[in-house]
C-alpha cells in the first residue's frame, strides 16, 4: 500500500470519477452525501486547508480520505464540525494502516467524530463506540407508518397534530425542493436562536460554513446533492430543513421550526412529511445522524455503528488523547453527559 498526500485542489476528473465508482461498488454506508466529490469539491472551494489521502494498490488506485490539515500538523475530517460522516472510500475496506496515514499526510495526530469501523487498522483501540439513528423507507411509507406505531407513541401524536394543525391554522403544504431565499434565511434565523437558546455551540459562526451552506443550497445542476424543504399550514411557514439526498440516503442535517407554533410539533410534522416522500421516491433511508435526541429513538429503525475519538503516532499525546476518549465513554453514561456535551459543542463550533 502507497498513500500520496495532495491538495485537493489537485484532484484531477479521472481520479473524482474513481472515488464515485467505488461509492457505487463499495459498501452502502458510502453512499451518503458527505461522501460525495460534489461534497468535497465544495467543500475545497471554502477551506484552503483541504488535503487528500490517495491510495494505491500494487500501483492501481485504490482509495481516497480528504480532510483538513490544522495548526500543530493536527488533522480533521472533512467539513470539520458539520461532517456527520467520514472514512475512506474505497471498493472494498483497505484497513490502512494508521501509522502510516499519519506518516503519508504530515500528521501527528487525527481527530475523528463520526468514523465508519473498519477503515484503519489497526482495530481503533481506545476510540470510543457509537452510532447514527437511520429511518428505513425503502419498504413503502404504510409498512413503516405500522413499525413506528408500534415502537413509540410518537408517530401518533404526530398524526393527531397533523389533523389538529390542519383544523385550526390551514391544510399542510409540503414543499419537498424548496428554492425560495427569504425561507432559506428564515431557516438560519431559527437555527441561530436555537443555539442560542440551548446553549448549543453556533456551527453557523465560522464564516466558511456559512459559505459552504450558501454554495449546497446554489447549486441547481443535476445530481446536486442540496435540498431545502418547507412546511406550511394555509400561509404560515411551520418548519424547514436543509439536508443532502444522493444515492438513495436522504441525511437529515439542519431542521428548524417557528417556536410560536411548538404545541403542533412542528417539527415531526416535517419529519414525517419528508419520510413520506423518501419512502414515495424509493430512498433506502433517512440518516438522522448521531446523538441521542429523543425524537431520533422514537423515530429511528435502524442505526450506523461510528466510532469517535483521536489516532496518534505516539507518546505522551497518545496517552492523553486516549485518557480523553476513555473520558468520552464515562461521560456518555453520566447524569452530567447533556451538560458537558453543550460545552463540548461550544468548543467544537469555534474549531
Amino acid at each position: 500500500m502507497k498513500i500520496h498526500s495532495l491538495p485537493a485542489r489537485e484532484l484531477t476528473s479521472p481520479m473524482l470519477a474513481a472515488c464515485e465508482q467505488w461509492r457505487t461498488s463499495g459498501a452502502r454506508e458510502l453512499r451518503n452525501p458527505f461522501f460525495s466529490t460534489r461534497f468535497l469539491q465544495e467543500v475545497a472551494k471554502t477551506r484552503t486547508d483541504t488535503w487528500i489521502a490517495w491510495i494505491e494498490l500494487d500501483g492501481n488506485p485504490a482509495g481516497l480520505l480528504a480532510y483538513h490539515r490544522r495548526a500543530g500538523r493536527i488533522g480533521s475530517p472533512l467539513a470539520g464540525h458539520l461532517s456527520d460522516y467520514q472514512g475512506v472510500v474505497s471498493a472494498q475496506p483497505l484497513g490502512v494502516p494508521a501509522g502510516e496515514l499519519l506518516r503519508a499526510c504530515r500528521l501527528e495526530l487525527f481527530d475523528f467524530d463520526h468514523l465508519l469501523p473498519g477503515h484503519l487498522q489497526p482495530a481503533e483501540t481506545g476510540l470510543v463506540e457509537t452510532s447514527s439513528s437511520i429511518i428505513e423507507t425503502g419498504a413503502g411509507y404504510e409498512p413503516l407508518a405500522a413499525t413506528l406505531a408500534r415502537q413509540s407513541t410518537s408517530w401518533s401524536k404526530t398524526q393527531q397534530n397533523r389533523r389538529r394543525v390542519e383544523k385550526e391554522l390551514g391544510v399542510l403544504r409540503f414543499e419537498e425542493e424548496c428554492r425560495d431565499t427569504e425561507v432559506w434565511r428564515t431557516l438560519w434565523r431559527w437555527k441561530r436562536a436555537q443555539y442560542a437558546a440551548t446553549g448549543v455551540g453556533d456551527v453557523l459562526q465560522p464564516s466558511w460554513t456559512r459559505e459552504l451552506l450558501e454554495r449546497l443550497f446554489e447549486d441547481r445542476a443535476d445530481g446536486a446533492p442540496g435540498i431545502l424543504s418547507a412546511l406550511w399550514a394555509g400561509d404560515t411557514l411551520l418548519a424547514v430543513h436543509f439536508g443532502m439526498r444522493e444515492r438513495g440516503v436522504w441525511h437529515y442535517w439542519f431542521p428548524a421550526y417557528d417556536p410560536q407554533w411548538a404545541r403542533y410539533g412542528p417539527g415531526l410534522l416535517l419529519l414525517d412529511e419528508i419520510t413520506r416522500a423518501a419512502a414515495a421516491h424509493g430512498i433506502g433511508y433517512i440518516d438522522l445522524g448521531k446523538g441521542d435526541a429523543s425524537y431520533k429513538r422514537a423515530w429511528a429503525t435502524g442505526a450506523i455503528p461510528l466510532l469517535e475519538g483521536t489516532i496518534t503516532r505516539g507518546g505522551v499525546v497518545t496517552a492523553y488523547r486516549r485518557g480523553v476518549a476513555s473520558l468520552r465513554g464515562a461521560v456518555k453514561n453520566s447524569p452530567a453527559g447533556p451538560l458537558l456535551r453543550r460545552w463540548r459543542d461550544r468548543f467544537q463550533a469555534h474549531s
